[in-house]
């Protein structure tokens, strides 16, 4: 219906099996369809975000792409990393089986897309730019490639300065469910250690904020008594 209304491209949802993808293709076309399908991709970034999607969109996972991620589902690194090698994979699949173009579901996070790009040979050398200012004659100015105002003209120094952006999705600030979030059961005296040695201000410190983690109300409680005035100091404060 949607390409008798005049759709002239077709982008898949996303999927982790290319056998799944080439039968889609050969069934559209023998219905008569023969407008491009582009494959649509998503690099495994995270496991349970993986158990997730795979359920939400009922989509079917290789075994052994299943069990690469079960050896590591608790690392994130490893996880992108196995998620990396089998998107590199898939794309040399679908390329060697005629695919003319590739759609990638990054979620915002770069990182993994363009590891995958680099490894198919898919990406290009930036070409330089002329600058928007007039060039400095002086000694110590003229090889001068960036003003503040002009990152765009910069866009590698800024990209190794946001690099690891990507990462609070999945950290302290994200779900806690992810491997990266930590042990939620620690107390926030344990994130101090390197602060509160055993002395006589570690004790006060911990007479004051406590040092047992069993529910949220005790750090709720910590942080009205500090609101009240009964402690002085936030642990969270004092740790950063």
């Amino acid at each position: 219906m949607k390409v008798d209304a005049g759709a002239d491209l077709i982008i898949t949802q996303l999927f982790f099996d290319v056998d799944v993808y080439m039968k889609y293709v050969q069934d559209v076309n023998d219905y008569g369809i023969k407008v491009p399908i582009l494959p649509g991709l998503l690099p495994v970034q995270n496991y349970n975000s993986f158990k997730r999607i795979i359920n939400l969109c009922k989509t079917t996972c290789p075994p052994e792409l299943e069990e690469s991620l079960e050896k590591v589902k608790n690392d994130d690194e490893k996880v992108k990393e196995v998620g990396i090698y089998h998107t590199t994979k898939m794309c040399m699949q679908l390329l060697d089986n005629g695919v003319l173009g590739l759609h990638f579901y990054t979620l915002n996070l770069e990182k993994s897309v363009s590891e995958v790009l680099r490894r198919i040979n898919l990406t290009s050398s930036p070409k330089s730019r002329e600058f928007p200012w007039k060039k400095n004659n002086h000694p110590k100015r003229n090889s001068e490639n960036v003003r503040p105002i002009f990152w765009k003209n910069n866009s590698k120094s800024y990209l190794s300065k946001t690099w690891y952006w990507d990462e609070y999705p999945n950290g302290i600030w994200g779900d806690s469910r992810s491997p990266a979030f930590g042990n939620i059961s620690e107390h926030f005296v344990s994130f101090c250690k390197d602060y509160l040695k055993d002395n006589k201000k570690s004790k006060q410190l911990k007479k004051m904020w406590g040092d047992k983690l069993t529910s949220i109300d005790d750090v709720s409680r910590t942080f009205i008594n500090y609101i009240d005035g009964k402690i002085n100091k936030l642990p969270w404060y004092y740790c950063s």
